[in-house]
């Protein structure tokens, strides 16, 4: 049976429709709500040398009642996510999509500490999202009397996992989903 051209550009106006609805469900690479939800830093020798936390959560509210942050547009919260199950703003407690949305910076809202520069990856190919790139010590971690090639800058990655219940300890090892 053959049906009227009406009924057929129906049906592809139909298709075309639920195409578009299932790619809207995703958010686009590169922008905040592609990367709200916690990640974890992969744990090798330069998380456990930086003391790193085990992951970060990114959150979608504005970042508060930090003079040094004010006049910085779309500075957002963040909290570490620690071994002892408490999320904390130390030593990452913001985190800002850079200009072009290809980059991230996450950091101590009060100064000093640790600043990280990360790239963002997106998920392909069944593999999960990513953030990697350099965390480097500025302020009160870096000694008065560190000459000036002491701006060592060390290569992190970051994986999107799954959030943890709030007071449970970290998920296994290697970035598995919970």
């Amino acid at each position: 049976m053959t049906r009227p051209p009406s009924h057929r550009l129906a049906s592809a106006a139909v298709l075309g429709a639920l195409a578009a609805s299932a790619c809207a469900g995703s958010p686009p690479p590169g922008s905040v709500e592609s990367l709200l939800g916690c990640w974890r830093f992969e744990r090798d020798e330069v998380a456990r040398e930086l003391r790193l936390p085990w992951g970060v959560h990114l959150l979608d509210g504005a970042l508060e009642g930090w003079p040094a942050m004010e006049g910085l547009e779309d500075t957002r919260s963040a909290t570490s996510l620690t071994e002892s199950a408490e999320e904390r703003d130390y030593p990452f407690g913001y985190w800002r999509l850079l200009a072009g949305g290809d980059s991230v910076r996450l950091g101590y809202p009060g100064g000093g500490g640790l600043v990280a520069d990360l790239g963002i990856t997106p998920p392909a190919g069944g593999t999960d999202a990513a953030l990697d790139g350099t965390v480097r010590g500025v302020g009160d971690v870096v000694p008065l009397d560190a000459p000036v090639e002491a701006d060592v800058r060390r290569t992190v990655i970051l994986t999107r996992i799954g959030c943890p219940e709030p007071g449970t300890a970290p998920p296994d090892s290697g970035g598995a989903r919970r």
